[in-house]
């Protein structure tokens, strides 16, 4: 029999069980379990750990084979999963942080102009209606009241309304990932998972503030005094990209750290104890039984 490795005779140790198989139950894993001889017939079975369900080895077939091959699928599915978790986690978190980023550091070009205005600076009302796009007074921007109204620009509702509506709909589409990157990671420590999160969020924060520089460092090329657009944009978006390219790490790590936790509780508070095998793995992966109350 391919069970065990020998037939446990009265004066030798119970072998345990080596094959993979379930229980007819409750679809428990019996690997493991010691093998024992029913006294009357001389069948050898062995029981269930979590329901004590008797199951026969000679009746009850080996699902070995087919349990090598879901082995298998099961591991490609999750390795496809991880990777597409990851090149998502990438995307969401570089295209969100670009476009928060551009379109809050663009609002801010108004108020800086208005601040300038309000101050008394040599611009007259023909060129305030022509926008924004004058040359940019490069001396007073770096002046203490340049540099103040940078800084009230970055507060202003132009720019947090768009900021912040880009920055909740990356994380809304953010969080599902690292959900499913917390759940496929959740033999590892939660420590770990958190780290592992937190990667690739950044990378792509980090590729959306290269390209954000590059296109800066574009507008500025030639030696021209840059307009007031270009001056302000060039100022504030390091800080937009700063704050929303820190915040979606933070978001995805508190979430692989969390998630399998309060999903688990999720499936104990809506289903049944009897039913909550079929998610056992939520408790067995993080090592910890399946509860029954």
């Amino acid at each position: 029999m391919n069970d065990a490795t020998d037939h446990p005779t009265p004066n030798a140790p119970r072998e345990t069980l080596a094959g993979d198989r379930l229980c007819v139950q409750c679809m428990h894993p019996l690997v493991g379990r010691a093998i024992e001889r029913d006294a009357q017939t001389g069948l050898l079975f062995v029981r269930c750990g979590e329901c004590g369900t008797a199951s026969a080895l000679f009746e009850y077939p080996t699902v070995a084979p087919w349990v090598r091959r879901f082995k298998t699928v099961a591991a490609s599915t999750f390795a496809i999963i991880a990777v597409g978790v990851i090149a998502a986690m990438i995307a969401v978190s570089g295209i969100f942080t670009g476009a928060a980023s551009n379109i809050a550091a663009e609002e801010c070009a108004s108020e800086v102009v208005l601040a300038l205005q309000s101050s008394g600076g040599a611009l007259d009302e023909s060129e305030f209606a022509e926008g924004i796009y004058t040359d940019a007074d490069l001396v007073w921007l770096s002046s203490d009241a340049g540099a103040r109204a940078l800084r009230d620009s970055r507060r202003s509702l132009a720019a947090l309304l768009p900021f912040l509506t880009f920055t909740a709909i990356g994380t809304i589409l953010l969080v599902p990932f690292a959900l499913t990157l917390g759940v496929v990671l959740m033999r590892r420590h939660a420590l770990e998972r958190a780290a592992v999160a937190v990667l690739f969020p950044l990378a792509g924060a980090g590729v959306a503030y290269a390209i954000l520089a590059t296109v800066d460092a574009m507008r500025n090329a030639g030696g021209f005094t840059p307009s007031w657009s270009v001056a302000v944009y060039s100022a504030n978006y390091p800080y937009f990209a700063l704050v929303v390219g820190g915040w979606f790490p933070l978001a995805a790590a508190t979430t692989a750290l969390l998630g399998p936790t309060l999903l688990a509780a999720f499936f104990r508070f809506v289903l049944p104890p009897s039913d909550r095998r079929l998610v056992a793995w939520m408790w067995e992966w993080r090592g910890k039984p399946v509860p029954r109350d």
